[in-house]
């Protein structure tokens, strides 16, 4: 059963993972197709703007929950390091559980934005407005998907690693290195 609950962990965040990475180089080509245009040929794709739009909404929030489950997020964790381990559960469940309802709050409220701006279109591509303001709750959800995981790890499956600090993590990277060597 674990090895299948981590597997399937894997597939989720690789799938966001690759899909940002897509999108981004998707954007990337789109706005160097422009600035070509633009600037050797005198015209312009009236299409980039709003498609820009969209693709960075995904961007933006399917890689800040992958970063959420990474743990690549800035945090102070120099109280966090000097506390004894049933310390750092509690302090890490209590901040889980708050994080947990504040992203169940977003995207509640998310999804209701998104639907009332699904009534505009946008302008050149009369696509709903709401596909750009969709990705903030779908990105929230992933979040709430690998807080869940988080929390499953560290309580349930007792992980190790699920507590420690970016330094501790670094240590054991750094060492592993070492053995195998």
């Amino acid at each position: 059963m674990k090895e299948t609950y981590y597997k399937t962990v894997k597939v989720v965040e690789t799938l966001i993972w690759g899909s940002a990475a897509f999108m981004l180089m998707a954007l990337a080509v789109l706005v160097s197709t422009e600035l070509i245009c633009r600037n050797f040929f005198n015209f312009s794709l009236k299409i980039v703007e709003e498609c820009s739009f969209i693709m960075l909404s995904y961007i933006s929030y399917m890689s800040a929950a992958f970063a959420f489950h990474k743990r690549a997020h800035v945090a102070v964790e120099f109280l966090y390091g000097k506390l004894p381990d049933i310390a750092r559960k509690v302090l890490y469940t209590a901040t889980y559980v708050g994080c947990l309802i504040f992203l169940v709050y977003v995207t509640k409220v998310g999804f209701a934005f998104a639907k009332s701006a699904g009534k505009i279109p946008l302008t050149i591509t009369r696509l709903p407005k709401s596909i750009m303001y969709i990705w903030l709750p779908v990105g929230a959800i992933f979040m709430i998907f690998f807080i869940v995981c988080d929390l499953v790890e560290t309580l349930v499956f007792k992980d190790p690693n699920s507590l420690m600090t970016s330094e501790e993590r670094q240590a054991l990277e750094i060492e592993k290195m070492l053995q195998e060597e």
